[in-house]
């Protein structure tokens, strides 16, 4: 169920606010460091992982852990990216992903070269499961492995540049600020109060993502995964308070700051050597 389907926002993987940090970003930041040998496929794994449930690889009926998945990479990846597939916009999804991608929201597209010098180009789509009662949620994900075209193109005409990204999240900054002055923010859903708080300022990502990141890619991913958060949670307020026509100018400004900072998330994890 994603989250343009389910009643409310999608949900976060634990009280902490780093946790709006999707899984895919994580695991695209982390694959080509532990193909190149810089960081341990242990390290990557608990930084992808968190709280959740140890992650399975599925490739073609055969399953092993994210660990293992990890440690076969080695010297292999090539390109990587997240990409963020939403129902109506699709841009960044290679088409035999596109069905999938959207269902999760989420991807990984990777590129890798086998010992015979032969390409192989996979998108990893996690399906998450949640158990258990609220306050004590758990996770389990399955990435399913979807065999796709040559897709760095695609997503280099979609997601843009980093300095893009940086310019749009701004602007998009000052939209999603202009859409939440409308909103009652003592009506929000109670269960989500605390996160709204964190949301407000910057918050240190170190936990999820490789601490050798530029400082500019950086900035981009959390100001794009805070962004996106915001939208998300402030998508599903009550606005009752608001006439028809308000509603509808309010969900479409929203839709297109979402857009912006899922743009940003893509082109802050995308590694190609088309681009250096």
């Amino acid at each position: 169920m994603n989250s343009s389907t389910r009643p409310t926002p999608r949900p976060f993987r634990d009280s902490d606010a780093q946790a709006i940090l999707p899984r895919s970003a994580s695991l695209a930041l982390w694959l080509p460091r532990v193909a190149s040998g810089q960081w341990s496929p242990e390290v990557a794994a608990q930084s992808v992982q968190q709280e959740d449930e140890p992650h399975i690889i599925d490739d073609r009926g055969s399953a092993v852990s994210l660990v293992t998945f990890l440690r076969s990479t080695l010297g292999r990846v090539v390109a990587s990216c997240a990409v963020f597939p939403v129902p109506g916009d699709i841009a960044s999804a290679p088409y035999l992903a596109t069905h999938s991608g959207v269902e999760s929201e989420e991807l990984v597209l990777v590129r890798m070269v086998a010992e015979d010098r032969s390409q192989r180009n996979i998108a990893l789509v996690p399906e998450v499961t949640e158990f258990g009662p609220a306050g004590d949620r758990g996770y389990s994900t399955h990435w399913n492995v979807v065999e796709v075209d040559p897709w760095e193109f695609q997503v280099l005409g979609s997601a843009g540049s980093l300095a893009d990204a940086q310019r749009a999240l701004r602007v998009g900054l000052a939209q999603a600020t202009e859409a939440l002055i409308a909103l009652d923010v003592a009506r929000w859903h109670e269960e989500h109060a605390d996160l709204i708080d964190l949301l407000r300022d910057s918050y240190d990502l170190s936990g999820y993502i490789p601490e050798d990141l530029p400082a500019r890619v950086y900035s981009v991913l959390e100001s794009s995964a805070r962004l996106r958060a915001i939208v998300d949670i402030a998508r599903f307020s009550d606005g009752s308070a608001l006439n028809s026509t308000q509603a509808q100018a309010r969900l479409r400004l929203l839709r297109d700051v979402d857009a912006i900072s899922r743009r940003a998330m893509e082109a802050a994890t995308l590694m190609t050597p088309l681009v250096g």
